[in-house]
């Protein structure tokens, strides 16, 4: 005795509705810069004034990370009698970062500001240049060098694999472990990172003795790379986040 065939179609399985109060996931967007609320010449004639009047409080304050950027201890003992004489001579800018090359009485240097998470620019770091020569409109080592550089620092965090940064900063960086040391602790972006493979540095400007690079990961903080250049050489200094959520 034989069956008849029915024909009858499967149902598609029906897909769970999200629920209105269930909140959407996150889009995992490339971050921006802060936008800028003043300028850099405002932002040195802040810094300025507190070396004046010799407060070191306001001097770290005004740094990138607030007053996480340097100790009290460190302000007063060395950072403040350091920039005795201070003197600030050419700037320029480089989009989202700004330079100043400065004098003092212990010699010559340039200052990096940052656009920080309050869109003003805050100081962020010392370079050292060689005496008498300015940073300032300098023409930088080839592009294709320092881009090599800056796309190495990448893979390093990235990876996890820290040590190369070491390798690379001896005889150009003061302390080259410093640019290990925060590769290894990076798990900030490292995560977002290893999530975007196609996250490269882009470069935002550069003199003869430094240059810098915007790192935008998706899901991940706006970055900005510093590259020190000492001679024909260059190595990756140290790396600048702005907290995601807070511009």
């Amino acid at each position: 005795m034989s069956v008849a065939k029915t024909g009858a179609r499967r149902r598609a399985p029906i897909r769970a509705s999200r629920k209105p109060d269930e909140p959407r996931r996150a889009r995992r967007v490339r971050p921006k810069p802060p936008r800028p609320r003043e300028s850099l010449s405002d932002g040195l004639r802040e810094f300025e004034a507190a070396v004046e009047e010799e407060d070191c409080p306001r001097i770290r304050s005004l740094g990138f990370n607030g007053k996480a950027q340097i100790t009290a201890e460190r302000c007063e003992k060395r950072f403040l009698p350091s920039l005795e004489g201070f003197r600030p001579e050419d700037r320029e800018q480089y989009r989202s970062v700004g330079v100043v090359d400065f004098r003092t009485k212990l010699g010559s240097e340039t200052l990096v500001f940052l656009l920080a998470k309050d869109g003003r620019f805050r100081w962020a770091l010392r370079a050292p240049r060689p005496q008498r020569k300015e940073a300032v409109g300098t023409e930088p080592p080839p592009r294709r060098r320092l881009d090599g550089v800056a796309s190495s620092a990448v893979k390093a965090f990235r990876s996890g694999r820290c040590e190369p940064l070491r390798k690379d900063g001896k005889g150009v960086l003061l302390d080259p472990d410093l640019a290990r040391q925060q590769c290894q602790r990076a798990t900030w972006l490292r995560k977002p990172l290893r999530g975007d493979p196609s996250a490269r540095p882009k470069r935002l400007g550069a003199s003869s003795s430094v240059a810098f690079y915007a790192l935008s990961p998706r899901g991940g903080p706006y970055t900005t790379l510093v590259v020190q250049i000492k001679g024909e050489r260059a190595a990756f200094s140290t790396a600048f986040a702005v907290p995601r959520g807070e511009r």
